[in-house]
């Protein structure tokens, strides 16, 4: 076993020590009883000097220097008194050492092999020894040989499930990691990604090959950002361990042991069974061992981004979480990373989780404030004017809006820029979805608001028939937004200075101009006919209008239909005209088509 303890040997010392201790069995197996026994009675069957052995010994020199010596030396018969030896006996104390040792090795076995931390190498000796024994063991009769195998395979298979939960512990370190990037955020910087047309592109060095721009180009179209990389190098690093395992399982799978178990005895059930228990049972063990610590370690991971998700859920001041939008956004492309690299061995290959929706709800609803802020300002500042301009747009007869107005064209504007300012990889079928169902609880209110004034059916004044129900509600003004950016501000600014001019009308003698009087009610009629055209064409965007699943602006759109009483064809006339312009003008707002 000293080979086995020397602290700088290689791992050859541990088949030697095998060897060593399958040599001493075969030796001792040779001679008790029986060759120690004959050799003993023929030490005592004649003098000693007589051995032919004795005399042929240059050195003695017996021919010229026995006449020297006594007669008592010349006779000299050894006489040793010892007990015959039967084989049983000497096969149960061959037994007793064989056990004591054997234990003294598997000791050393498993510190020795608690060294390795490569498991090929692990599974490399686990074959090796097994050969060795199996090379000798039909020469070892007396020796328990299911205690021998079951040894050499439980310090093997211990130490790889040791390993296994060392890989698969590891994936922890890149749980770790995320909470550490997100406490560390830095807006602007942790969340820069270059842009497809960045310099950088057209400047680098393209002579050995695409492959650099082929990687810019990836890093660019899937938001890979420094924390982004960071994770997926992490996360790599521990597929590619939990991966050497796998190869390490089927291996093992693999192996067969038929052309050494040829000559072995039938009789034993235990070698009968050989191939089962190391090519079946152990992978088989390890297998199990591989997916528990696997499922174990995601389970702890969903469990964190879970936590991370409910952290992020942003407020209704969105000033108090500037960044929650850009930290989802992020949290999703990690589990992005994750779910394209799912081991094997995972029982789920699909990874789903739940929090993802409320990741993607998440980034929707502030992706989503800037641009309603300013839709619900243009559509204020619609229902404060005496004329609608869109008016001479109308074509048919009668005639109704073939466009939608100015503000629900900027709405899907501003609204696409911002989704492209988070990356156009997080919005998957799943995440439009969601945008759009939140899109279209959030427009609801502001297209149900319209200006008072007296209102005429069909160009009649009030004293027709009521058909048409008066609406009170009047637009709340939006002046206290703040626009996400400079250039926003501008472009605001620009549209209240226009707006307002627009929407000073005349001043008659006799009023008073600090007593502005309501649009009138056909200008009333036009903006709830353009306002439903208007609706039918956001429903388009939303998804609604292909949908089966009535919402908050089908609602919206019902009330409209009702308070106007338009009918059916004209109706109809409209809800082509929407879908017409829709499919017209979808492709310029691809993150939504």
């Amino acid at each position: 076993m000293s080979e086995l303890g020397q602290v700088k040997t290689d791992d050859k010392s541990i088949f030697k020590a095998l060897g060593l201790f399958v040599k001493t069995l075969r030796d001792c197996l040779d001679i008790v009883p029986m060759q120690l026994a004959r050799a003993l009675e023929q030490l005592k069957a004649s003098p000693l000097l007589h051995s032919p052995d004795l005399r042929s010994l240059i050195e003695l020199n017996l021919e010229i220097h026995q006449q020297w010596l006594g007669e008592d030396i010349n006779g000299f018969t050894p006489y040793i008194r010892h007990d015959d030896l039967r084989k049983p006996d000497a096969t149960k104390l061959l037994q007793q050492w064989a056990k004591n040792v054997f234990s003294t090795f598997l000791g050393h076995l498993r510190h020795k092999v608690g060294t390795v931390s490569d498991p090929a190498v692990v599974v490399d000796l686990r074959h090796g020894m097994l050969e060795l024994w199996f090379s000798n063991q039909r020469h070892l009769t007396g020796v328990d040989t299911s205690e021998v195998l079951d040894g050499v395979r439980d310090a093997f298979n211990n130490r790889l499930q040791d390993l296994i939960h060392q890989h698969c512990a590891d994936l922890g370190n890149v749980a770790s990691a995320i909470s550490s990037l997100l406490e560390r955020w830095e807006a602007g910087v942790s969340d820069a990604c270059p842009t497809m047309w960045d310099h950088a592109i057209t400047s680098t060095d393209y002579s050995s090959g695409g492959q650099v721009l082929k990687e810019a180009l990836l890093i660019r179209a899937y938001g890979r950002t420094a924390p982004v990389d960071a994770v997926s190098v992490a996360y790599a690093k521990w597929l590619i361990g939990i991966r050497s395992l796998e190869d390490v399982i089927k291996k093992l799978r693999e192996k067969r042991w038929m052309d050494e178990l040829d000559d072995l005895d039938d009789d034993d059930d235990v070698l009968e069974n050989k191939q089962i228990l190391l090519s079946e049972d152990d992978p088989r063990l390890l297998q199990d061992t591989l997916q528990e610590g696997v499922e174990q370690t995601f389970h702890k991971l969903r469990h964190q981004m879970r936590l991370h998700t409910e952290d992020l859920q942003a407020p209704d001041d969105f000033s108090r979480s500037p960044t929650a939008g850009h930290k989802s956004s992020f949290l999703l492309r990690v589990w992005r990373v994750f779910t394209s690299g799912v081991p094997s061995s995972y029982p789920n290959p699909s990874l789903e989780s739940t929090f993802t929706r409320d990741l993607q709800a998440q980034v929707s609803k502030v992706v989503l404030h800037q641009p309603l802020i300013r839709c619900e300002r243009r559509v204020g500042k619609i229902s404060h004017q005496h004329q609608l301009q869109a008016r001479v747009l109308w074509e048919g007869n009668p005639q109704l809006p073939v466009l939608p107005s100015p503000y629900a064209f900027r709405l899907l504007h501003d609204l696409v820029r911002s989704m492209a300012g988070f990356g156009a990889d997080i919005w998957t079928p799943q995440a439009i979805k969601i945008l759009q169902q939140q899109l279209s609880q959030s427009l609801a209110p502001v297209m149900g608001r319209f200006p008072e004034g007296k209102t005429t059916v069909n160009g009649h004044g009030p004293g027709s028939p009521p058909n048409i129900n008066q609406v009170s509600d009047e637009a709340e003004a939006a002046n206290n937004s703040h626009p996400s950016n400079e250039q926003d501000n501008a472009d605001n600014d620009n549209e209240e200075h226009s707006d307002s001019k627009e929407a000073q009308p005349p001043v008659p003698d006799g009023d008073a101009p600090n007593e502005p009087k309501g649009p009138s009610g056909q200008v009333v009629r036009d903006i709830r006919i353009q306002r439903l055209f208007d609706t039918l064409y956001l429903q388009n965007a939303t998804g609604t209008a292909r949908s089966d699943v009535n919402d908050a602006l089908d609602h919206t759109q019902s009330t409209i239909e009702e308070h106007l009483q338009l009918s059916p064809a004209d109706t109809k006339r409209l809800k082509k005209s929407a879908e017409a312009y829709w499919t017209r003008t979808k492709l310029l707002f691809a993150l939504l088509a």
